[in-house]
């Protein structure tokens, strides 16, 4: 577990699509472990503490880690590769994962984004 405001400064000239800081790491984590075999399950929560990750009605979202087969024409790979590169997050997750979305309304509070990386225990 771990907290922190994540910056994409050098590439915000580029911010074609919806989403924020938050969906954006959720995005980025789930392209880099789409390739990963592993034997177990786990969850890694991105969220913001406002209740708000950008100009969305999310908080952030819980990605779980996948296997090839429930995507085996890699549809989703692609659309998560042009979505990460247009920083269109929030799409990807709409289409594809909307029970991903942490909804908690808005918090009035703004703390810090927290990341949790949760494995999940053999059975």
């Amino acid at each position: 577990m771990t907290d922190s405001k994540t910056v994409l400064n050098d590439l915000i000239h580029e911010w074609k699509g919806l989403g924020g800081r938050c969906q954006e790491m959720g995005l980025a984590f789930y392209r880099a472990v789409y390739d990963m075999q592993t034997d177990g399950k786990f969850y890694f929560l991105c969220a913001g503490s406002d209740g708000q990750d950008g100009p969305t009605d999310a908080a952030g979202v819980i990605v779980e880690n996948m296997t090839k087969d429930c995507d085996p024409n890699q549809q989703i790979l692609k659309q998560s590769d042009i979505d990460l590169r247009n920083h269109n997050s929030h799409h990807f997750f709409k289409t594809y994962y909307n029970k991903w979305f942490v909804k908690t309304g808005i918090t009035g509070t703004n703390v810090m984004d927290i990341y949790c990386l949760y494995p999940c225990p053999s059975p």
